[in-house]
């Protein structure tokens, strides 16, 4: 994005910000206006400011609000997806709203399932009634495992969209805000320079000035980060739903073969479907 800094330059006039927007300014300012030099050395973060438009007469311009716009936009169709794909994984709500994948100790469906299979074992008198409700346990607890496993996998398999729509969101909130307030300084001073009557006053107004717009393409450059980073986000984020649903195909093997092992030592036969 450009070459190296800047050379030393005077301060800019409110109309000549780096790219920002520049008008023709009085004779007695021209001492204060900064060469003009489109090569090398122009500063990467006001280029940035040129680049995609940021300002247009000290107002964001509607094609970088807009970019903004779709970011959020975005977080907020990952944070819906993140809430589906959680329920898949735990389909108890009251679960979920604890923050939790898993349910408690003994709670997991087939857990709670195993429990009453062992005190429904007390009713039945027969030896061998009672060995196939041992297995019958057995297998149940051994689901429960499989879908802990998954859902503890499966939680792990969408980090990146949790984070982004958790600490990341956060972050790109909190550098917008200090892009408007970096805007609304740099407006302040652009207008403190203009009303400058004496010479003296002029130097130190446009150094002012000149901090305040290299301050705000600063911050312009951060939140411009977050969107530029977006189609990898992106990308990432394709890559952990094909994950998650990974984990979701190797349990349900897992699943089905636990059960055709235990249901042939139970004695019953398993009937394969042919495929057509």
């Amino acid at each position: 994005m450009g070459g190296g800094k800047p050379e030393a330059k005077s301060p800019k006039s409110p109309n000549d910000n780096g790219g920002l927007g520049s008008k023709n300014v009085s004779s007695r300012r021209n001492v204060l206006q900064e060469k003009k030099d489109r090569g090398a050395l122009k500063n990467a973060l006001f280029k940035v400011g040129e680049s995609i438009g940021v300002v247009e007469q000290m107002h964001l311009a509607p094609e970088f609000l807009q970019e903004i716009s779709s970011y959020f936009t975005y977080q907020d169709v990952i944070d819906g997806l993140i809430d589906r794909l959680e329920g898949i994984l735990q389909q108890n709500p009251e679960v979920l709203n604890t923050g939790a994948i898993e349910a408690t100790e003994k709670q997991n469906p087939y857990e709670v399932f195993a429990t009453n299979v062992k005190r429904f074992r007390a009713c039945f008198t027969n030896d061998q009634q009672k060995e196939s409700l041992v297995t019958v346990e057995s297998i149940l607890k051994r689901l429960a495992l499989y879908d802990r496993e998954a859902q503890l996998k499966g939680r792990r398999a969408v980090r990146k969209m949790r984070r982004f729509v958790s600490s990341e969101k956060e972050s790109m909130d909190e550098e917008q805000k200090k892009l408007l307030v970096a805007l609304e300084m740099m407006d302040a001073a652009r207008y403190e320079l203009k009303e400058t009557k004496t010479m003296e006053h002029l130097e130190q107004k446009g150094k002012l000035y000149e901090r305040s717009v290299h301050e705000f393409n600063e911050q312009a450059e951060k939140v411009h980060g977050f969107i530029q980073k977006m189609p990898e986000d992106k990308t990432n984020h394709q890559r952990e739903v094909v994950e998650l649903f990974e984990v979701l195909s190797h349990t349900h093997r897992q699943l089905a073969a636990s059960l055709v092992t235990h249901l042939v030592t139970l004695g019953i036969r398993v009937k394969h479907s042919s495929k057509k």
